[in-house]
């Protein structure tokens, strides 16, 4: 009996056309979610306008921190800001308790401080002026810092601590309280982000959908069931906008993790970043599994717990500095 003939170069086309196909289905799956959930072409939901507000506001904060004292700055994103507050006003009946909102008008009023009154138009001052009771007049929004006070804080071994951290795979039975995740978090909320719009998002994983959590991860066998606590990082797609935002959500996304894991590292828990190179179908059940709304980008997944006395782990061999420089 003659065996099927399968020709090498058509079993490489086959694999390559594969491979093209899947990588189109997940590059027109986030183009999908970016269309849809970022302000890119609509701005109808709190947090499309949210995002938007702060770019204006961050702008002017910014503007009013330079120290080559002009004036006259500021007037294009004071007129987008103040369309902005009105978009949101129509969709938010809680105006007096949304930081966002209020930032906005608080920024409003230090510009006109900061502007020469002949620069500040009637109309937007009126606008002002109507919400003027929703604010705290002494909120400020640039402040003073001296390099004494920087050098205090940040006069520490910062090398070794960065050495010291391992990815830690196997983790002590001791549970850990609510309380340090919120701490962790809380510590790297600190991170930099692109216009300070800080759209990261983290769900702490019910200890009942860890596993099932973990079935949706591919490079997490053998320890898995030793994470104690299990963290999903997102980002809020909402808070960007544009063709050349498509990619922040990941920038801002990689900040924050490594933010976070020192924060944990600080606080004495040893973490496992778990990497999320996933394609459009385990990423749909992982969001299927906790809930987790579309417009959640997920950056990654870190486990984390106490650390046993004595761990091994990998060397890691790290590349020298000189290999890094282009």
């Amino acid at each position: 009996m003659l065996k099927f003939f399968k020709p090498k170069f058509l079993i490489r086309y086959y694999d390559h056309s594969n491979r093209l196909v899947k990588l189109l289905l997940n590059y027109i799956y986030d183009f999908k979610n970016y269309v849809k959930y970022s302000g890119t072409i609509k701005s109808n939901s709190k947090d499309i306008l949210k995002g938007k507000i702060i770019i204006q506001y961050h702008a002017i904060e910014k503007g009013m921190s330079l120290m080559d004292g002009r004036r006259k700055f500021g007037s294009k994103n004071l007129e987008l800001l103040i369309i902005y507050l009105n978009k949101y006003e129509q969709l938010d009946s809680f105006l007096p308790v949304c930081p966002v909102y209020l930032n906005g008008l608080v920024t409003i009023n230090k510009l006109f401080q900061f502007l020469d009154p002949v620069d500040v138009k009637v109309e937007d001052l009126s606008f002002f002026n109507s919400r003027i009771k929703y604010i705290n007049n002494k909120k400020q929004i640039i402040q003073e810092v001296s390099i004494n006070e920087i050098k205090k804080f940040s006069n520490i071994d910062y090398e070794n601590f960065l050495k010291s951290r391992k990815s830690i795979r196997y983790f002590t039975d001791k549970n850990v309280d609510l309380n340090v995740l919120h701490r962790g978090i809380d510590i790297a909320r600190n991170t930099p982000s692109v216009c300070n719009r800080q759209g990261w998002r983290v769900k702490i994983v019910d200890e009942h959908l860890i596993s099932k959590s973990l079935e949706a991860h591919n490079g997490n066998r053998g320890f898995g069931h030793y994470i104690n606590k299990l963290l999903v990082i997102t980002m809020d797609t909402s808070y960007f906008e544009g063709a050349n935002e498509r990619n922040q959500m990941y920038i801002d996304g990689g900040l924050f993790s490594i933010n976070l894991i020192n924060s944990f590292h600080s606080l004495g828990l040893g973490t496992i970043p778990l990497n999320w190179s996933a394609d459009r179908l385990q990423d749909k059940k992982l969001k299927n599994i906790l809930e987790i709304k579309n417009k959640y980008t997920v950056i990654m997944l870190l486990g984390l717990g106490y650390m046993p006395e004595n761990n091994t782990v990998p060397i890691s061999e790290k590349i020298k500095h000189t290999d890094i420089l282009i």
